[in-house]
């Protein structure tokens, strides 16, 4: 019966019958001699030992090995699972801040086009101011040898702002025409879209009277 012989690093192992070769952990590139051999070969080049071979287990791996792979594999999921789940809040939170900004430019667009818009309607105000505050007196008595009693004057604020201050110059006018005197009345704090009237006092002379705006103030309208 051939007995083989194996070299396990520098030391020579051996003999071994062929079952006996089995239990060995042979490879390809081990070194093997048997007698009838010049010199030592390797076990590929013995077509008789493929089987073996081919028989040869794979390298075993003990438990606390599996348990480590299966413990790795368990971590590298749970890595990536939480990269997935941080990556789905980051969309998320890109997501609400977008949206958040979108709202609020249309909202500051809504406001600069609603600023434009009043800025527009007072500017068209402030051209045309006297119209928007028109001016009538109430009816007078006038005395037998002149001079105006029982007037009053009225404005109306026809405007959405407050108008601070207006004044309106009231003339007397005597009977060839002439003025004989002109005073300023001063109206004060005219609110929105109101009226506001005005006794005035008085006078010794004049048969009629003529009135007029002639200043208007306002804050609100830039005035």
């Amino acid at each position: 019966m051939k007995q083989y012989y194996l070299l396990e690093g520098d030391s020579q192992i051996g003999p071994f019958t062929l079952d006996q070769l089995k239990t060995q952990k042979i490879t390809p590139s081990t070194p093997i001699w048997f007698e009838g051999l010049s010199e030592w070969t390797t076990v590929a080049n013995l077509s008789e030992l493929k089987e073996i071979l081919n028989a040869v287990p794979p390298p075993f791996k003990s438990i606390n090995t599996m348990k480590t792979s299966t413990k790795q594999r368990a971590e590298k999921t749970g890595v990536y699972r939480m990269i997935y789940y941080l990556l789905v809040l980051l969309m998320l939170l890109i997501g609400v801040f977008t949206y958040d900004y979108i709202q609020k430019s249309n909202l500051q667009d809504h406001l600069d086009a609603s600023a434009r818009a009043e800025e527009d309607q007072k500017a068209s105000i402030r051209k045309s101011i006297l119209d928007y505050l028109p001016i009538e007196a109430s009816d007078y008595s006038v005395g037998v040898f002149g001079g105006i009693n029982d007037l009053s004057i009225s404005i109306t604020n026809n405007t959405n702002y407050t108008i601070d201050q207006v004044l309106v110059k009231i003339s007397y006018i005597k009977p060839d025409g002439a003025t004989w005197q002109s005073v300023t009345e001063e109206f004060s704090l005219l609110s929105p879209n109101t009226i506001k009237t005005k006794r005035i006092a008085d006078s010794e002379r004049g048969t009629r009277v003529e009135y007029e705006i002639i200043s208007v103030k306002s804050s609100d309208l830039g005035l």
